[in-house]
């Protein structure tokens, strides 16, 4: 079995609900091994919309990345989202941040997901869930991503 960090977000409709049909999805096909509690934050990248609810899962699953990054957009998918433009609104996203096995790059996929050390909303809820998990090839871990990050936007606690 190979463990996941995902990163689950929403900023459209039914936030809560899009991220806990999203965890029950997942639990389905993989081992469901932790939660994070549920944030919210301004919107990063594209800032002129709603706010996102963000919260980081962690899973073990036998499934390779490739197959788990191809799984992960079919469930959003099934769970309604509409495709737009980069970094623009969404019904629910699903990125896979790291994985057990280390490094990955393909043409759809790198991991460790190449924006994570810029982005206080995915670091936050994953410091919570897996501080200590090796972040990079220079044996940073992803709490010291978060206290090295640049990113100054303001993240709080939506629900536990």
């Amino acid at each position: 079995m190979t463990d996941y960090l995902l990163l689950l977000g929403s900023n459209l409709g039914d936030r809560e609900a899009y991220l806990r049909t999203a965890v029950q999805m997942l639990s389905q096909r993989t081992s469901h091994l932790r939660e994070s509690a549920i944030y919210e934050t301004a919107a990063w990248g594209v800032e002129d919309q709603q706010g996102f609810l963000n919260q980081a899962v962690m899973i073990s699953t036998e499934m390779e990345p490739s197959e788990l990054l191809a799984f992960a957009k079919n469930l959003e998918t099934e769970i309604g989202r509409c495709h737009r433009q980069r970094w623009h609104e969404r019904e629910i996203d699903i990125d896979i941040l790291l994985w057990s096995g280390g490094r990955y790059s393909s043409d759809d996929l790198m991991i460790p997901h190449r924006h994570l050390p810029e982005r206080a909303f995915a670091l936050v809820p994953a410091v919570e869930i897996a501080a200590h998990w090796p972040a990079d090839e220079y044996g940073s871990t992803v709490l010291d991503l978060l206290e090295k990050t640049e990113d100054q936007l303001e993240v709080h606690i939506f629900k536990i």
